[in-house]
This record gives C-alpha cells, sequence and structure tokens, in this order.
C-alpha cells in the first residue's frame, strides 16, 4: 500500500504573517503550510467549544426535568444542544421559529 504525497510537495513553508482563513466556511484551497495549521487550529477550537457547550447544555435539560420545567423551554435546550454537537446553528433556530408560529 502507497500513499500519494505528490500534492504535499506543492505547499509553500510560510515565512510571513498570515491571517486565518474563516472557518464556517473551508477556503477553496490552503497554498500555505501556516495557513492550513492555523485553518486545523481554529476548527479544533470551534469544536472543542461546541462540545462543551452541548455538555452544559445536556446538564441543563437534567436539571430543568429535576425542577419540572415546561416542556416547550426543555425541547428548545435540547435543539440547542443538537446544534452544538453537529455544529448546525440552523436547525436550532428553525426549531425555535417553528415553535413560536402559531398553530395553522
Amino acid at each position: 500500500m502507497s500513499i500519494d504525497i505528490s500534492s504535499l510537495k506543492r505547499l509553500k513553508t510560510g515565512g510571513g504573517q498570515s491571517t486565518p482563513p474563516n472557518i464556517s466556511s473551508p477556503p477553496p484551497r490552503l497554498e500555505n503550510v501556516r495557513d492550513l495549521r492555523c485553518f486545523y487550529d481554529r476548527l479544533c477550537a470551534e469544536m472543542q467549544g461546541n462540545i462543551r457547550r452541548a455538555g452544559d447544555l445536556r446538564q441543563n435539560i437534567l436539571k430543568g426535568l429535576e425542577t419540572g420545567a415546561d416542556a416547550q423551554t426543555l425541547f428548545l435546550i435540547a435543539a440547542e444542544c443538537i446544534a452544538a454537537m453537529t455544529g448546525d446553528t440552523a436547525f436550532y433556530t428553525q426549531c425555535k421559529r417553528q415553535q413560536k408560529a402559531p398553530d395553522t
């Protein structure tokens, strides 16, 4: 089994300052090893923050169950937790909007 690493030879080793790419949408191509590392570090930091946030929200759900919080409140906390775990913030926004919409 062999691994083709020929594309790595095209990467430049950065010497100057570079601004980190926006992690909300991956850059079309990374030409600089420093940019790639910066992108990776920011992505890991975002994921770690989401994991912490989801853990906090899970505890809030359990506390809400213990204190008798209403189902709608618990549902929104659960939706926010799912959004944090999956990185899909639109899910929480959609759940919140649909919950507020009057029944038709």
